[in-house]
């Protein structure tokens, strides 16, 4: 055995202190103490000690890189894009409105980020219509399929500016005028023409 040299002093030894008891039980116990499928063993734990539940079988949590937007959530984003167009603002200019930057807006319009109920009854009170604008046909876009995952699509909106201001003009016009372009429109298409009465 090596001799410790002269400089350096003899190792002292200071005891631990023991723990003091938790109220709560540790994760060992809780482990011990939580049974399979929702039903839970005591295995000696008192009446008044905590015993977590078990872990909730079933779906998934939803990841939006992996999976993709939520179709939802495009699909509120995309009510927002069709009413501010519909009312000619910028994503600045409604930015500005809600007090968050114009990027957030366009990752808010595409679905990418989740928008809170704050800054959706923000929104809504900003461009002039109740928040329930936001979810009509909903319940379709929930049932459709993801669109993938974030970055996949980065095409163009399905409605552009130019297709509302149009609608717009021709829900200016005239019944009969309305027709007749209606008419012009599907026969320059090639489709038959279809008469709502």
């Amino acid at each position: 055995m090596a001799k410790r040299p002269w400089w350096k002093p003899e190792p002292t030894y200071v005891p631990t202190p023991e723990p003091a008891p938790s109220p709560l039980p540790s994760k060992a116990e809780v482990k011990a103490t939580a049974g399979r499928a929702g039903t839970q063993k005591t295995n000696g734990a008192k009446p008044d000690q905590l015993v977590a539940p078990a872990k909730p079988r079933g779906r998934r949590r939803r990841v939006a890189i992996v999976d993709g937007p939520d179709p939802v959530d495009i699909h509120v984003g995309a009510r927002i894009r069709l009413r501010r167009t519909m009312l000619d603002i910028s994503q600045a200019a409604l930015g500005e409105r809600i007090g968050i930057a114009f990027q957030q807006v366009q990752k808010q319009e595409r679905g990418k980020n989740r928008i809170s109920a704050s800054a959706l009854w923000r929104i809504a009170e900003a461009l002039d219509v109740p928040v329930g604008f936001f979810f009509d046909g909903a319940a379709e876009a929930a049932a459709a399929p993801s669109t993938g995952p974030i970055g996949a699509d980065e095409g163009e909106p399905d409605i552009t500016r130019h297709e509302i201001q149009l609608i717009q003009h021709l829900r200016t016009l005239p019944d009969a005028a309305q027709e007749t372009i209606a008419r012009l429109i599907a026969t320059a298409g090639g489709a038959a023409f279809a008469r709502d009465d």
